[in-house]
């Protein structure tokens, strides 16, 4: 199923329940405010796992992540992940600007910053 359809039946059935009085979409005034395509690349190896996302409007951003289920073995992730970063010669950081508000600082500043107004980001 398309995402817009997914949307749009998820809306319908939100005006159906009892938040409707509250809150009321109209579905024909529904428009997407961003539309973009995202090419995954995923790799594993050694338990880490690599994804590498590339954008149709030029961000690419990637992800090395090690999965445990002991906390015992954190430092030792943490020890892989910078590692394999190392390895591939990338730059770390904590929180990496996301795809959608990288989008919007292309192509639509306005509602970037309104969006960080209202969240405090």
């Amino acid at each position: 199923m398309l995402i817009r359809q997914h949307v749009y039946r998820v809306i319908a059935g939100f005006n159906n329940t009892e938040h409707s009085t509250e809150h009321s979409y109209d579905l024909e005034q529904l428009v997407p405010y961003a539309e973009l395509t995202t090419q995954r690349l995923e790799y594993e190896a050694d338990q880490v796992v690599i994804d590498l996302d590339r954008t149709d409007f030029g961000y690419n951003v990637g992800e090395i992540e090690v999965v445990s289920s002991c906390s015992d073995d954190l430092q030792s992730g943490v020890e892989n992940v910078q590692r394999v970063a190392a390895l591939l010669d990338v730059q770390t950081v904590d929180r990496p600007i996301s795809k959608l508000m990288t989008y919007l600082c292309v192509h639509n500043k306005a509602l970037r910053d309104k969006i960080y107004s209202l969240f405090k980001f």
